[in-house]
């Protein structure tokens, strides 16, 4: 896991230098009391803030080696744990998610708060790119080690947020 910290803290960086705005017809429909939530962690083919396009069945190896040990963290911060992911699925839109917020722990209470009020409603993710292309400033990605995904205040992906 510790070589995941270096990636994490460059897209924590990154994400702190953009400025995100709530879409305009934003609506949070499917957080309920009991925590869970669902959206895109990622979505296909749009170049994102930090000009990378990910491909479609680009998680395919992620989903089938590694789904158990993909963590629900809050701003990508390994030391705050939120939840767990109930289902992580690819569809032709992008990388589906539902997951449970576990609001007995601290920060759980705190983001779902942050959730149902509309301050927080972004998600991101934390992984390393395997097979990738570069041209000038696109990096097109086709296969994904991902580690994490974040409830985050400014997604890279303006797109991958909470439904």
């Amino acid at each position: 896991m510790q070589r995941l910290w270096p990636i994490v803290m460059m897209m924590m960086i990154k994400s702190n230098q953009n400025s995100c705005n709530i879409p305009a017809n934003l609506e949070i429909k499917s957080i309920n009391s009991d925590g869970i939530f669902e959206g895109y962690a990622s979505v296909f083919g749009n170049s994102d803030l930090h000009g990378d396009i990910i491909h479609k069945k680009s998680f395919q190896y992620s989903l089938k080696t590694n789904i158990d040990n993909i963590h629900m963290l809050f701003q990508h911060d390994l030391s705050m744990p939120l939840g767990k992911w109930l289902k992580i699925e690819e569809d032709e839109f992008g990388l589906y998610v539902q997951g449970k917020i576990f609001r007995n722990l601290y920060m759980g209470q705190k983001v779902w708060e942050m959730l149902k009020s509309k301050i927080i409603y972004g998600l991101s993710i934390g992984f390393i790119p395997i097979i990738y292309k570069r041209e000038a400033h696109i990096r097109t990605i086709f296969q994904i080690d991902l580690h994490e995904i974040s409830i985050v205040k400014c997604p890279a992906n303006p797109k991958a947020y909470i439904k």
